[in-house]
């Protein structure tokens, strides 16, 4: 097994639409993608010796990538799982389509899934065998048949790829496996996010992981639309050169809306007929803590879970306060839990909308009232090193089965390498540079937005394990804006007893 120890320092913005290309390693806070071979790479060199007109034989070399410059899996070459069979028990109500594909069709990502899935075959002689329960709409139920499964010695599934907030559930009741303990996992690859590797994994146990073998993490990043034809009728600054310059600010934010509120209908009220400057499906607040550089759970030098320091900081207090000001006092702010609300931005009368990436698929492409570009969450100050990027629950992540034999593990930890990396190379051009970044971005400098914001994923432990710590410290902040309340020590205090005992419990049990 392989981790990397050092974590990403988190970048840049978003662009346009849904989610795809490969992840960064942390380490090196580069895209993940088509990587051109260097002159190093070439596939033979013949070596001289003293004598010039003497030559050793060729020395033949094997380049790390293939023919399209992405880099290859290390999975050896000769592995035969004799098509013995792997079973995928996956949520079948996931948002996107992601595990399974009956055949080609025409469409991009099916049949690029398709195509992975039958690489994955071919290369392993494996039988893979899909299971689909609904996992996102019925926790409770998907969480019985996976423990169920373990507990009555029935075995039926090897891996499991599900619900975001399900798998550290797995965890806590035995029901999976340490990852770090099977062969042919490599988490140094780039196909795996080297932050959740980091932030998800206790004193070098780690439970499940996620990357380019799911198309609902990149679906679900949040980011920020903007309406570009009323940043040019406002005069307003040039959202593009303002990421770059590490500019985009939450103060920056507030300013750009600020007045652009107008009575569209003139009945007097502030309704979804109206102009705004912000459009907000509030469940994207969580963006903007975590965009701040905050998180609720972090680690401590022995790489146990701890509540995070900064949540009692003089940075979150302000966050907070600006943020409750701006959503409630300015006029400025459409807000709601409701997803109608993406209406208002859908029909051009808002300057900027911040949700989640699907929305450009959902609601401005296709529309020819205005044009719009993306950009990410906003940072905290100019000081910050980059812009981070949260998640929406609504993604998959994986994990193995603790019930099955150790030879069934290790062959489930091939194919999820495999799966991963065929992800990388096949699944995740398609629905990234094709379809997203082709199709779903207006300009090329959208496209270039995209790849910054998806190297820079943040993986809190409390929206991991968030049923584990109790669902209360990860909306924390969420549900304090929404409620207009500014009592964060009040707040803090009452949950943090219960927090910190969750905390204690979770690394008891999993940290080994």
């Amino acid at each position: 097994m392989k981790i990397k120890s050092t974590m990403i320092v988190l970048s840049v913005l978003l662009a346009a639409l849904v989610v795809g290309l490969g992840f960064a390693i942390a380490t090196h806070g580069a895209p993940i993608g088509a990587v051109p071979p260097s002159d190093d790479d070439a596939t033979s060199n013949t070596t001289t010796t003293g004598d010039e007109n003497a030559t050793e034989p060729p020395v033949e070399t094997v380049s790390p990538y293939d023919v399209n410059g992405y880099l290859k899996d290390d999975l050896p070459e000769d592995l035969d799982l004799n098509q013995e069979k792997v079973t995928i028990l996956y949520d079948s109500h996931s948002y996107a389509q992601e595990f399974e594909s009956e055949g080609i069709t025409g469409d991009l990502i099916n049949d690029a899934i398709y195509n992975r899935n039958e690489t994955v075959s071919s290369r392993l002689n494996v039988n893979m065998q899909f299971v689909g329960i609904n996992g996102r709409n019925d926790t409770s139920g998907f969480t019985a048949a996976v423990n169920n499964d373990v507990q009555s010695g029935a075995a039926e599934y090897d891996i499991i790829g599900t619900y975001s907030q399900l798998p550290a559930a797995f965890a806590m009741s035995g029901s999976i496996v340490d990852l770090m303990s099977l062969e042919y996992l490599n988490f140094d690859q780039p196909w795996w996010p080297a932050t959740m590797v980091e932030q998800a994994s206790i004193q070098n146990h780690l439970y499940f992981c996620t990357g380019d073998i799911s198309t609902n993490l990149l679906w679900m990043m949040h980011v920020v639309f903007f309406n570009k034809d009323m940043i040019n009728a406002l005069k307003l600054e040039d959202p593009y050169t303002l990421v770059d310059d590490m500019k985009w600010t939450v103060d920056k934010m507030f300013e750009m809306t600020k007045g652009v509120y107008e009575d569209l209908n003139g009945n007097g009220i502030a309704d979804s007929a109206d102009r705004y400057g912000m459009t907000l499906y509030t469940q994207s607040l969580d963006a903007n803590f975590a965009s701040a550089g905050l998180v609720c759970v972090d680690k401590d030098e022995q790489g146990y879970f701890k509540i995070a320091d900064s949540l009692s900081s003089e940075k979150t207090v302000n966050l907070l306060t600006k943020f409750c000001e701006w959503v409630h006092e300015s006029g400025d702010v459409i807000h709601d839990t409701s997803t109608g609300v993406r209406a208002v931005m859908g029909e051009g009368r808002s300057l900027f909308i911040e949700d989640r990436a699907f929305v450009a698929k959902d609601h401005l492409v296709g529309q020819d009232m205005f044009g719009y570009g993306i950009m990410p969450a906003p940072a905290y100050d100019s000081e910050q090193e980059g812009y981070i990027t949260n998640v929406g629950y609504p993604h998959n992540i994986y994990c193995i089965s603790s019930g099955i034999s150790a030879d069934r593990m290790n062959r489930a930890a091939a194919v999820l390498e495999c799966l991963a990396s065929e992800g990388y190379r096949q699944v995740t051009p398609a629905l990234f540079e094709t379809t997203m970044k082709v199709k779903y971005a207006e300009d090329e400098k959208t496209s270039e937005i995209y790849d910054m914001i998806k190297t820079n994923i943040d993986f809190d432990p409390a929206r991991i394990y968030v049923k584990e710590f109790g669902a209360d410290l990860a909306s924390l902040f969420k549900n304090s804006v929404i409620q207009n309340s500014t009592a964060w020590a009040s707040r803090i205090k009452a949950v943090m007893n219960v927090a910190s005992k969750k905390c204690a419990q979770i690394n008891s049990t999993l940290g080994g």
